[in-house]
């Protein structure tokens, strides 16, 4: 009798190995944190020496506009083909727009978004404090309505 179960456990657990695990993926948020990081550190990494200017933000900290400046940063960003590190930054720019709601749509009120030209240098410097201003201020988390934004109203000086 005891042959028989000891058969029975044996070929159960031979069986098992032949059975394939079921394993299940769930498409997982990308951690804003990591990108932010990996955004700066590719920053650090590029040696452009371009002398074409790039349109960048006056105001980096406006939330309201910040789904234009991101969409401005990417499409600075992709006018730069030859460097790896700069279309790593614009693939994790495009990741971090999809994860975060806050960068893919403007608010119905809002100011008219101001940008400028200037090298690159001073491109890469304002794209490195916005990208760190978007995860400072927590703005992908916030579960809040995009109507209700604070403006960017601190920064004008009203006369009476």
């Amino acid at each position: 009798m005891y042959k028989y179960m000891l058969l029975l456990f044996l070929s159960l657990g031979i069986h098992s190995h032949f059975v394939p695990l079921k394993i299940t993926t769930s498409p997982s948020p990308h951690n804003i944190s990591t990108l932010v990081r990996e955004i700066i550190g590719l920053l650090n990494k590029t040696q452009e020496n371009s002398r074409e200017n790039f349109t960048t933000p006056t105001n980096i900290t406006c939330p309201t506009c910040s789904h234009k400046y991101t969409n401005e940063f990417i499409r600075e960003l992709h006018k730069i083909k030859h460097d790896q590190h700069v279309l790593g930054v614009e693939r994790d720019m495009e990741v971090l727009k999809e994860d975060c709601p806050f960068l893919k749509k403007a608010p119905h009120n809002h100011l008219p978004c101001e940008s400028t030209k200037r090298d690159f240098g001073t491109f890469k410097e304002d794209l490195k404090k916005f990208v760190s201003w978007i995860y400072e201020r927590n703005i992908c988390n916030k579960a809040q309505q995009m109507d209700k934004v604070d403006t960017c109203l601190q920064n004008i000086t009203v006369l009476p």
